[in-house]
């Protein structure tokens, strides 16, 4: 298995649920990790908990049936960040 770390990974539904497993495990592995979700409040507990553990982490409110609010998310992605690998 190819060594993550500082990789990027966006993760849509991020979250809750799957999203936020596989945010967590990607975390773990020492990807910085880019977390999309609709829900605001979630999306921030979720952040500060990847935070809390040391990971590298950006929270962004996006609805992904909404175009313009993709491309501001792959915008903030790689400000923040740079080209996502996930």
């Amino acid at each position: 298995v190819d060594d993550l770390t500082g990789r990027v990974a966006v993760i849509t539904g991020g979250a809750s649920g799957m999203g936020r497993a596989f945010a967590n495990r990607f975390a773990q592995a020492g990807m910085r990790v880019v977390v999309a979700d609709v829900e605001e409040p979630a999306l921030d507990q979720a952040v500060a908990e990847l935070r809390s553990a040391g990971a590298e982490a950006l929270g962004v409110v996006c609805d992904v049936a909404d175009h313009s609010a993709v491309v501001e998310l792959g915008d903030r992605t790689e400000e923040a960040f740079g080209p996502p690998q996930v």
